[in-house]
């Protein structure tokens, strides 16, 4: 028979990224009990905990997620972008220079001696 801390590194293994609250509704456990086998999990070196992110096989399994989430959100962050400003982003942080050239900031710049009065 397969214990419960095997079935939680099983489920784990078997998905790129894991939640507690998948591991949760899928094995019928308490919060605290899966908590418990979490922790020892992690501190084996069975699997690895990426804090706000989620319960990865090993570091390797993270890096790959990491790399193809920040890749796709990337794309997102230029695409609204341009649907704010309508033209293409040069690579300039574009909502900096706006903000440097607005009235409050050139007096807050004047104030420091940054800007000319």
């Amino acid at each position: 028979m397969i214990t419960l801390k095997e079935q939680v590194k099983q489920i784990i293994h078997s998905q790129p990224i894991t939640l507690r609250r998948e591991i949760i509704s899928q094995l019928h456990v308490s919060s605290k009990t899966l908590t418990h086998y979490l922790h020892q999990l992690v501190r084996d070196g069975e699997v690895v905990l990426y804090r706000g992110r989620g319960y990865f096989k090993d570091d390797s399994a993270y890096d790959i997620w990491h790399a193809d989430n920040r890749r796709r959100f990337g794309a997102k962050a230029g695409v609204v972008l341009r649907a704010r400003t309508g033209k293409q982003s040069s690579g300039e942080n574009e909502i900096f220079n706006e903000c440097r050239q607005s009235g409050a900031m050139q007096r807050v710049l004047m104030v420091w001696g940054r800007a000319p009065a």
